[in-house]
């Protein structure tokens, strides 16, 4: 495989004094920092390329992992100027990745086989997004009360349902025709107005998923660091 893509530049607001100096995808877990957890857990796919798209204290990303080699996969950091949100960003990687790629959130794990993304069903699909249960997340409001339906293709419902989005996408390489510089959420403006054009396909993972967006699942990590191992 190619390329994958990290989104890390988020200022992590929700986790106040924690991300003042440290970047959220930075935090430690114990004596690891969670986004060095995600890059081995993505190096077993030999990737070519791990491009980090950098916003917030961007240079502590460049300092650790820009142009470093784990094994086969050189790592990238992307200077995305001021944040953009998770939509805006990713333009700047228009001109450097020429296949289908994987793009991952840096704040998240889903221990799921992501190879299991890359093969579209339907011929105008853009987009597979790794599809989870939501249990603990009510208050997720990022492609939520979403269905699955029997062609694979994902559409919005009207009542609530147990599925969410799990933070790790395949998309074709068409999806930068929909891009731009400008701030854009890439769930809620991008990725929504694909659903709604029947583009977008999901696959369902029973698999372990692992967010840090507040101090409660931050707190629950550092007494139970095996957690993310399991």
């Amino acid at each position: 495989m190619d390329d994958a893509v990290i989104l890390v530049g988020g200022r992590g607001r929700r986790l106040g004094k924690l991300t003042t100096k440290t970047p959220k995808p930075l935090i430690k877990i114990g004596d690891k920092i969670f986004l060095d957890i995600l890059i081995e857990k993505l190096i077993i796919y030999n990737f070519k390329h791990i491009y980090f798209l950098c916003s917030y204290q961007k240079g502590k990303f460049f300092k650790k992992y820009h142009n470093k080699k784990i094994r086969n996969t050189k790592l990238i950091c992307i200077d995305e100027g001021s944040q953009k949100d998770t939509g805006g960003g990713l333009i700047k990687l228009k001109n450097k990745i020429r296949n289908d790629f994987y793009l991952l959130n840096g704040d998240t794990i889903f221990n799921t086989n992501i190879i299991k993304l890359s093969n579209f069903e339907n011929k105008k699909t853009i987009c597979k997004i790794a599809l989870t249960k939501n249990n603990n997340y009510k208050d997720n409001k990022k492609i939520n009360n979403i269905k699955l339906l029997k062609s694979n293709l994902i559409c919005f419902s009207q009542n609530k349902t147990n599925l969410m989005n799990g933070g790790i996408y395949y998309f074709n390489k068409k999806i930068f025709k929909y891009l731009s510089a400008k701030r854009l959420s890439l769930e809620n403006d991008i990725i929504h107005k694909l659903i709604l054009e029947k583009k977008v396909e999901g696959f369902y993972s029973n698999k372990k998923f692992i967010d840090i967006g507040t101090p409660k699942k931050i707190n629950f990590l550092l007494k139970n660091k095996n957690y993310l191992y399991k």
